[in-house]
């Protein structure tokens, strides 16, 4: 099953893909990453070979400014270079863009960017509450080795590992209050965000914009996917949205 595209250039249409339209428990469906979707692998297309000096190349994103961030909220980008995977971009937001205020949301985002491009960017989506966000390599993620740059996020909450349960929604400390910033980013922000900082990452890197962007997630990540169609239509070409988590 092909996930459904409109061309980058005409504008702000997105197509969404909906696998299925029925609410998935937590315990009936294990998709805590978009690898897990039961699609087959597209043709590699023509790849987009990068100079020898990728290594360097990779390394001089370390620092990078990034742009469009809400607020007053504050971004680093950290990044190494990992031999048959590629670069792997490290991006910490610090989101305090809620009024209604709570902890800060820490967003965490691993972009993986493949020697061999397509020139195509993929996001893959979350399962139940997220977990902490992980690079992919070419022998976990079928995606990255068809040439997609890859990203993943831990939708705003970094160091909670396990993602059947969200601790992360209140601050205990008297008197219990609502971290409304957590919360957005869970919710939508850190989706957002994740898709357009990773391709301002990508455009720098390989001194091209990626040509299409597509969503692919399934549970928590296909209400991501579904979500983002909605909020955020100019994000995403495509969006492969499965089992989507929601009422």
């Amino acid at each position: 099953m092909g996930i459904w595209r409109s061309r980058r250039r005409s504008g702000k249409r997105v197509r969404a893909l909906l696998i299925s339209g029925t609410v998935a428990a937590a315990s009936a469906c294990v998709c805590l990453g978009a690898t897990t979707a039961a699609v087959a692998a597209p043709s590699t297309p023509a790849a987009i070979a990068l100079p020898d000096t990728s290594a360097a190349t990779c390394a001089e994103l370390t620092g990078l400014k990034l742009p469009d961030l809400p607020g007053s909220d504050t971004a680093t980008v950290s990044a190494s270079y990992v031999a048959d995977s590629g670069c792997q971009v490290g991006i910490e937001i610090t989101d305090t863009s809620d009024p209604r205020g709570g902890q800060p949301g820490d967003i965490g985002i691993d972009l993986t960017l493949p020697d061999s491009w397509n020139g195509n960017y993929m996001a893959e989506g979350n399962g139940v509450y997220c977990s902490p966000a992980s690079f992919v390599t070419l022998q976990s993620d079928q995606w990255l080795a068809a040439g997609y740059a890859i990203s993943q996020d831990d939708c705003g909450h970094t160091g909670y590992t396990n993602p059947l349960v969200s601790p992360w929604v209140t601050n205990t400390s008297p008197p219990p209050t609502l971290n409304w910033n957590r919360i957005d980013d869970f919710g939508y922000l850190a989706q957002h965000l994740t898709a357009v900082e990773s391709k301002v990452v990508i455009g720098d890197y390989y001194g091209d914009g990626a040509h299409y962007s597509f969503w692919n997630g399934c549970s928590t990540g296909g209400r991501q996917g579904l979500m983002e169609a909605q909020r955020y239509p100019t994000d995403f070409n495509g969006i492969l949205a499965g089992a989507p988590a929601m009422n």
